[in-house]
């Protein structure tokens, strides 16, 4: 995981690879770990930890794509998944296995 950088950092950049919704994730809603995972700078996630979610982009060169999060509302976090790794690579395609809607 990478950050923490002032909020819109990354997840108010314009471009074509950047989105505000993807699968489960839309920006704006908090979300708590269910699965423990892994992402690519070594971050654990563990059940229980409860972010929002602002954005994501990919990046086709490297196969990879980070998702945007804050934990405050304050400052935000870039959780990168290398879709090459076959648990990250499920925590991107298949979230709702490692994460849920927390209300």
């Amino acid at each position: 995981m990478t950050g923490p950088q002032k909020i819109g950092f990354w997840s108010n950049l314009k471009a074509v690879n950047i989105g505000k919704q993807r699968q489960l994730l839309k920006e704006g809603r908090k979300y708590r770990v269910i699965k423990n995972f892994t992402d690519y700078d070594g971050t654990k996630h563990n059940i229980g930890e409860i972010w929002t979610f602002l954005a994501y982009s990919f990046n086709s060169y490297d196969n990879g794509v980070q998702w945007f999060i804050t934990f405050d509302d304050i400052q935000e976090w870039s959780i990168p998944l290398w879709l090459d790794d076959k648990q990250q690579k499920e925590v991107d395609c298949y979230p709702e296995t490692y994460i849920e809607v927390y209300d």
